[in-house]
């Protein structure tokens, strides 16, 4: 008997997947028996109303493209022989002929008409639950989507390593002492935790002019700040400044 069942990129059949922001998953129909013809479409979206693109709306596989921003959810649909088919009994089945399965980029949030996308028996509950016991006291800690780019082998200017943008923490290394000079903006009071995890020094520069204006550095006693091995600090864009300011630090 034909079916919808389908999985994204090599993830067991309708498990929910996550997508790099500007990313791209492959959808692909689980089998063809049967198959005559088959849909695909973006069923729902969250709240934002972000656009999530395929590569083709028909045939046994298609390629699906996040939007740019964190935190966005969608359900995809696949549709095979229209939906319908003539059962033994003479009358139309849906059957295992429409089926959806989840699409995110991180952090995961619910999307309407979501049923067992996020979990086969509770839903997108959980999604909601962790949030309501963090802002409660709950006992949930805050989690930090840590991102170790490739080692600096130069000064860095404008610095904006892949997956920055949907990232909280960086953890950075060197292969001697480096300079970043600025770091690509972020949205107002947006945080991110910088950590060297490597041998050498990394120095962030105050107001330096080898970057933009906006991407550049405001920091403390107005000089720059020299990050040791195994040191970090904690990163805030003010928009007010339209810079990135320390809020913490340690050593």
């Amino acid at each position: 008997m034909a079916s919808a069942t389908f999985h994204f990129d090599a993830l067991s059949s309708l498990r929910k997947v996550a997508v790099a922001p500007s990313g791209t998953t492959v959808a692909t129909l689980d089998s063809s028996v049967g198959v005559s013809n088959v849909t695909w479409s973006v069923q729902s979206v969250d709240e934002s109303g972000d656009t999530w693109s395929l590569s083709t709306t028909s045939g046994s596989t298609t390629t699906v493209t996040a939007p740019a921003n964190p935190g966005r959810g969608a359900l995809l649909l696949c549709t095979v022989n229209g939906g319908t088919q003539t059962g033994l009994n003479g009358t139309d089945e849906i059957g295992d002929l429409v089926k959806s399965a989840k699409m995110y980029t991180a952090p995961e949030v619910g999307v309407p008409g979501e049923t067992t996308e996020s979990n086969a028996t509770y839903g997108y509950t959980g999604i909601v639950n962790d949030a309501i016991r963090g802002l409660n006291g709950g006992g949930f800690r805050l989690k930090l989507r840590s991102l170790t780019p490739t080692q600096i082998t130069a000064d860095q200017n404008n610095y904006s390593p892949t997956g920055l943008s949907y990232s909280s923490r960086l953890r950075i290394s060197s292969d001697a002492a480096r300079n970043i000079t600025g770091l690509v903006a972020g949205a107002t009071d947006e945080v991110i935790a910088i950590n060297n995890v490597g041998n050498f020094a990394i120095t962030l520069k105050h107001e330096s002019a080898s970057s933009t204006a906006a991407n550049r550095f405001w920091l403390p006693s107005l000089a720059d700040h020299a990050l040791s091995s195994g040191a970090g600090c904690l990163l805030c864009y003010d928009a007010t400044l339209a810079r990135w300011t320390v809020v913490s630090a340690f050593t």
